[in-house]
């Protein structure tokens, strides 16, 4: 056997072996002294033990279940665990019967977790979530969500119909609610959005019908809804009907798709130019989905005069990664720097396509090579680990340690951690919920300590704009947005950038400064108030944050209001408060109820602010008197909007 589970009284995964596919790099590695391909921080001659591990028991010596004993690291409470899988995971928060069920636990099991983060992979919070790091994946996707940016980016020969609602009759024309004009920007963002998306719809569609996630390489077909077939031109508009949203495979012929590889969008994100001949490409495709950083592993150097004669062949200082990068680039020679499939020749003076150079692209896979080399890639380990530790980053915040960082015993936990996730991942055939399930149920994301003691471990950063924005949806039911619906979080031209997001492509900000509190002390002023009339205009059984109050409940009823400080501190932040913390924040409330009272008296409107008041329901009707929000005499409704924008600003609220 190349490889056996050696602690098979703990590892649930005693009986698996590694299969076949594993033969060709042991094979190839005692053939050559050259490395395949190197991964982060590998050795030459690597083999699937060496990238694996010999041992992939959280329990074994130096693993991530010693770390976490040896470093102090305390679980968080089972209702802060809940709490923080279901807004990261599913984008929505729990119900009363869960806080409750989980506030009565002292401890939570693994197995728990791990249920509850399988029930929270479902529905569209968890589509968005995947569709959130996707977008970190490929690096930049998301800057084309606006207007026609991703169609403008596609070629016609790849989208010939990629405009297909200007030739509809449909107008930009005529007032806001013209119906042609609420159509034509309908279908053109969802046009936009149906091209732009394709790999991710891709991932979504993955993980929804239980299919290997190695098809996110090797799929031979696109994955998307009618709106895509409109654009792609397999599709005629039938203006009888809206068009249809689910998600299905489209094959289109005479293309060959390879999953991402393939995907005309990404194609032109990560262009190529004749100089650079798919390096990038093959850069960004070996760092994100097969675990080798080329630029990671190789110091640069200067290379002299005497050698400059085509030296990314013949010069050892050139050679040491192009002989890594220069196959797998030759694998893009068919798609040119439009993302278009266009079969040319491959220069004579670079290496011949393939995996590498011991896995060359047989000559009668060149026209479909990177169908070929995706296949070759998908069967690799280096594949799922490499997946691990991408979306373990992304997900956590956390980052890969190399093995020269100085923090030797994380990285072995690290290490340790993605060998024994990776393994899970290939043993349920690549369900790539298997992946997400173990990361956010590990004590990188749940484990709690401080950052002196431990840096880089657990999950506390502040949150992105676009993280904070979908968290505020999850809890309260609406985003901080304007009246026609602008995100201030994500839109590029309010708090996007100045926030830390930019565009889904580079994370510049990871801790708080005044810049962020003063955006969310502003969002949280204007959201606030409007939260609160909007629960106490509902019927008393549909709210979901005062769920045994009326807005004109007294603050001196002093059981329900404070069961209601509890629970909005458990469904805002996850955190059951104290007796002594209660004491607190209801005597925080009676006091700006006192001063919202004096106001009053010296002439202060008893009548709430424009966008306070409620005398509608969410579906446009009128609603009854005794629902109706509108004067707020013993200043009720604006002291629960002051006590929930003080939890707004809680940094359990900003951090994750």
């Amino acid at each position: 056997p190349l490889m056996a589970f050696n602690d098979e009284a703990r590892n649930p995964l005693m009986n698996i072996r590694f299969p076949i596919w594993f033969l060709p790099l042991i094979v190839a590695g005692a053939l050559s002294s050259c490395e395949l391909i190197e991964g982060d921080g590998g050795q030459e001659g690597q083999t699937s033990e060496t990238v694996f591990g010999a041992n992939h028991s959280l329990d074994a010596p130096g693993g991530l279940n010693e770390f976490v004993s040896n470093n102090q690291i305390s679980n968080r409470s089972p209702l802060a665990a809940v709490h923080k899988i279901s807004i990261t995971v599913g984008r929505k928060s729990l119900t009363p019967s869960q806080i409750n069920q989980y506030a009565a636990l002292s401890v939570i099991s693994k197995g728990e977790l791990n249920r509850f983060a399988n029930t929270a992979m479902a529905g569209e919070g968890f589509r968005q979530s995947l569709t959130y790091w996707c977008n970190q994946l490929l690096e930049g996707l998301h800057q084309y969500e606006r207007g026609e940016n991703a169609l403008n980016l596609v070629s016609e020969e790849s989208y010939p119909n990629r405009k297909w609602y200007r030739a509809e009759g449909i107008h930009q024309g005529g007032n806001l609610y013209d119906v042609n004009r609420v159509l034509y920007y309908l279908f053109q963002r969802s046009t936009n959005s149906a091209v732009m998306n394709q790999t991710c719809n891709l991932m979504i569609y993955l993980v929804e019908q239980n299919i290997p996630f190695t098809n996110v390489l090797t799929a031979n077909y696109l994955v998307g809804d009618d709106f895509l077939e409109l654009a792609l031109g397999v599709r005629t508009y039938d203006d009888s009907t809206l068009p249809d949203r689910t998600l299905r495979p489209i094959f289109v012929p005479n293309r060959p798709i390879a999953g991402v590889l393939t995907d005309p969008v990404f194609l032109r994100l990560h262009t190529t130019t004749s100089t650079n001949v798919n390096r990038h490409r093959a850069w960004f495709v070996l760092r994100q989905f097969f675990d080798t950083d080329v630029l990671a592993t190789n110091s640069r150097v200067n290379v002299q005069p005497t050698v400059l004669d085509n030296p990314t062949m013949n010069a050892q200082e050139c050679a040491v990664c192009h002989r890594i990068m220069d196959p797998l680039a030759g694998t893009f020679k068919n798609w040119d720097r439009h993302g278009r499939y266009r079969p040319q020749e491959w220069p004579s003076n670079m290496r011949r396509p393939g995996l590498s150079e011991l896995f060359l692209t047989p000559s009668g896979s060149l026209p479909n090579a990177l169908q070929w080399v995706a296949g070759q890639m998908a069967d690799d380990p280096r594949f799922a680990v490499s997946m691990v530790k991408r979306f373990f980053q992304i997900i956590t915040g956390n980052r890969v340690l190399s093995a020269s960082d100085p923090d030797s015993a994380l990285y072995d936990a690290q290490q340790n951690f993605f060998n024994y996730t990776a393994v899970l991942f290939w043993a349920e055939n690549y369900d790539f919920r298997v992946v997400i399930r173990e990361i956010v149920t590990s004590p990188f994301f749940l484990g709690l300590t401080s950052v002196e003691l431990v840096p880089n471990f657990g999950s506390r950063r502040v949150l992105t704009p676009e993280l904070l924005s979908a968290k505020t949806e999850a809890i309260f039911g609406r985003r901080w947005a304007s009246g026609n619906g602008t995100d201030y979080l994500t839109d590029p031209n309010q708090y996007l950038q100045i926030m830390g997001g930019n565009n889904n492509r580079v994370r510049t900000i990871d801790a708080m400064n005044s810049t962020i509190l003063s955006v969310v002390r502003r969002m949280a002023n204007e959201i606030s108030c409007s939260i609160v009339s909007l629960d106490f205009s509902r019927k008393a059984g549909e709210r979901q944050l005062f769920l045994n109050l009326n807005q004109d409940t007294s603050f001196f009823e002093i059981l329900p209001v404070k069961n209601t400080i509890r629970f909005l501190n458990q469904k805002i932040l996850g955190i059951t408060p104290s007796f002594f913390e209660i004491q607190n924040q209801y005597a925080a409330l009676l006091e700006i109820q006192a001063a919202g009272q004096a106001a009053i008296a010296a002439g202060f409107p008893v009548r709430l602010e424009w966008n306070c008041r409620r005398s509608r329901d969410e579906a446009g009707n009128l609603l009854p008197p005794e629902r109706v929000v509108d004067n707020d005499p013993e200043f009720n409704v604006r002291g629960w909007s002051a006590f929930l924008k003080a939890l707004m600003l809680r940094a359990e609220y900003i951090h994750e």
